[in-house]
Order: structure tokens, then sequence, then C-alpha cells
């Protein structure tokens, strides 16, 4: 699993030149970068939150600040790193509360914190996966419905949770539950 690099056999560090130690382009994520395939999400929510700190964007830098501390302290809960599928949750978990509290500032008549809440939403969810549209998501619960041989309302559960693993991430629960629900009622 070795990179290939044409680095100098020495570096300068704090004024002197040291060698580099061996193993170190062996090392995976030293030469990260969030263009290259293998960055991990949470070092491109790191070095984007740098960015917008550079660029002064407030909304970027506030909620990436919370994101970075909700995974912080899930790390601390889990005793150590979190796995790619943890930080996705993490995110759908900011988003989910986001919207509900927009749904709440919208309803108490305070639009502005609303639209506050929205434009964090949009931060967001540049970083989870592209969900499944009206006809994607008609197609999936069809190809589960078929593979399972599903006829019945009693058979829900198990088409649920093929369609959920199938698609993880990339599926809303409650749109998938109307669209099972009406595929198999039928």
């Amino acid at each position: 699993m070795g990179y290939e690099f044409s680095l100098p056999s020495l570096v300068m560090l704090n004024g002197r030149y040291c060698s580099l130690p061996d193993g170190l382009l062996q090392w995976p994520g030293y030469f990260a970068h969030p263009n290259r395939p293998g960055t991990s999400m949470l070092e491109r929510l790191r070095d984007d939150l740098k960015a917008a700190m550079k660029r002064r964007d407030e909304v970027t830098v506030r909620v990436l600040r919370m994101v970075l501390a909700d995974i912080h302290n899930r790390e601390i809960a889990a005793g150590g790193e979190l796995e790619e599928d943890q930080i996705l949750e993490a995110l759908r978990k900011g988003v989910k509360l986001r919207k509900e509290a927009a749904e709440q500032f919208a309803a108490g008549g305070r639009g502005e914190r609303a639209a506050d809440e929205k434009a964090e939403i949009e931060v967001l969810e540049a970083y989870l996966p592209q969900m499944l549209s009206g006809d994607e998501l008609t197609a999936a619960v069809d190809g589960v419905v078929d593979e399972l041989g599903a006829t019945s309302m009693a058979d829900m559960g198990n088409v649920m949770g093929a369609l959920m693993e199938l698609h993880r991430g990339r599926i809303d629960g409650r749109a998938a539950s109307e669209a099972v629900r009406e595929r198999l009622s039928k």
C-alpha cells in the first residue's frame, strides 16, 4: 500500500534539516487531500472549516464547528475514532434537528431564525449523499419487493429492512415506508 512521491530525503523542520522516517510514505492519510480519494469525511470537514474561516463565511464556520464538536463528543463516548457511517449519521441528525427547529421558528412567527436554520441545513446537506428521487425510490421498492417475493403487509418489515440496508443513507425512512405500504397494498 505504498504511495509513490518524489520527496527529498531531507526536509526542514523548525530550521533544521531532518531525514524522513522510514515508513512515512506508507502511512495512510499523511498526504491526504480533499481532492484525492482516501480523504476521510472528518479531514474534509476540518479542511472546509479552515477554508470557511479564511473566507469569513460565518454560517459555514458556525455549522462546521458544531458538527465537529458533536463528532468529538461521539468519539469520546465511543472510546475511539468514528467510522464514516457514524459521521454521516451525526450529519443527518444535525439536519433533522435543524429542520425541526426551522418548523418551530416558522410556526412561532420568527421567519429570520427559520431562514438561518435553512441556511445551516444547506451547509450540512452538501456533505450527505444524494437522496433518492421519487422515481428512484419507487424503482428501488419494486426491485426489493420482487426480489423478496413480498405480497402482503406482513412482509413490510422484511422489505423495509432490505431496502434500508441496500440504500443506506440515501433514503428517507418515512418516504420509503409510505412507498412500501402503497406497493404492498396493491
